[in-house]
């Protein structure tokens, strides 16, 4: 692996624009990827057991992310749901790079979330999942980065915020 290679995770809430900003800081920089973990989620056909594993989307979207950076691409982008301290670890542990990585958590008023989230035309809305995501993700914000209200913010100005921390 380079010694400049950086991985960014896009938290928050669904809804909130995690997808459509990964996509964009990916589109404008060279040699990178942008892994969603909806993507990966969506893998799973079939659970009816209590005895798998759970939280795999943070352990493959980890190995996805490492394979990744062994190939040589510079920047990997990861949008996912963290609600926990405990699912960033998962992931970065599967990642194998702990140095250089970037937890952004995008944010905004619950009934901004729930709004735009209805209106989302790829899927049926969530209902109480962003509910409880929401305020998973408010009462661990201590652990989990740097949060952007995105309330007034275009995807594009999130873009830039992010791009000054890196």
């Amino acid at each position: 692996m380079r010694q400049n290679c950086k991985i960014i995770i896009i938290n928050g809430p669904p809804g909130v624009g995690k997808s459509t900003t990964a996509k964009l800081i990916a589109q404008y920089s060279q040699n990178s990827v942008c892994i969603q973990g909806d993507d990966i989620k969506h893998w799973i056909v079939n659970r009816n057991s209590e005895n798998l594993t759970k939280g795999l989307t943070y352990i493959n979207g980890g190995a996805c992310c490492r394979n990744y950076l062994k190939a040589g691409y510079e920047l990997i982008i990861f949008d996912y749901v963290f609600t926990k301290k405990i699912h960033v670890e998962r992931f970065i542990e599967n990642c194998e790079m702990r140095e250089s990585y970037f937890l952004f958590t995008l944010i905004a008023p619950l009934s901004i979330i729930k709004q735009r989230e209805q209106l989302r035309l790829n899927r049926k809305p969530l209902g109480k999942a962003v509910d409880i995501a929401y305020a998973e993700i408010i009462k661990n914000k201590t652990d989990l980065g740097t949060f952007i209200n995105t309330e007034l913010l275009s995807p594009q100005e999130v873009c830039k915020i992010i791009h000054k921390f890196l």
